[in-house]
């Protein structure tokens, strides 16, 4: 430990380490607060036909949410898919260059947007918002905020999310740790 021996740099030091101290605590508070935020939906104004005629599907009771927004209401997936085949050349019903589906990818972007996934959705994304989805990107979060500690942040805090939702470990290293740790503290006892 360093020791500081003038009493104005070792103040000066402590206020410097409590002001960063305050300030990274609260910017997590506020994220996390953010991250927690869901928009609110009543199932009976959920439209039933999207603007061109088709038919929506809904599963409210599917407590998925991306940016606040719930993921699995105002799907067309006939209307998706041949929107999305029309700009991309990637395969609506393929995966993305990360290897996940990149019609859940679709799907979570366009939500976190808080676009309805149909047509009208897919027309509202623009070339940067393809290319992103064609990387893998899930969320607008990676397009707002490109560098920093939110990304990762929000990412970290949908895969706790998603741990509680589904009791899934998938594919979250950090989740991983946690339940192989919970499992060996158990073995061991």
């Amino acid at each position: 430990m360093v020791k500081i021996k003038k009493p104005l740099f070792r103040y000066i030091s402590l206020a410097v380490f409590l002001i960063a101290a305050i300030s990274i605590t609260g910017y997590l508070f506020i994220k996390i607060d953010k991250f927690f935020v869901r928009k609110e939906i009543s199932t009976e104004e959920l439209p039933v036909r999207t603007q061109n005629g088709n038919l929506y599907t809904h599963a409210p009771d599917n407590l998925q949410y991306e940016n606040g927004y719930p993921v699995w209401v105002n799907i067309c997936e006939v209307e998706l898919e041949k929107q999305w085949n029309f700009r991309s050349s990637l395969s609506y019903s393929g995966e993305d260059k990360m290897g996940q589906s990149l019609k859940l990818t679709l799907i979570r972007y366009l939500t976190s947007k808080g676009l309805t996934k149909d047509s009208v959705g897919m027309a509202n994304l623009d070339p940067i918002d393809i290319h992103l989805i064609e990387s893998g990107a899930t969320s607008v979060i990676f397009r707002e905020h490109k560098f920093g500690l939110y990304p990762r942040l929000y990412q970290l805090l949908w895969e706790i999310d998603q741990y509680k939702l589904f009791r899934k470990v998938g594919g979250s290293p950090f989740i991983q740790r946690l339940v192989y740790q919970k499992a060996a503290i158990q073995l061991i006892k």
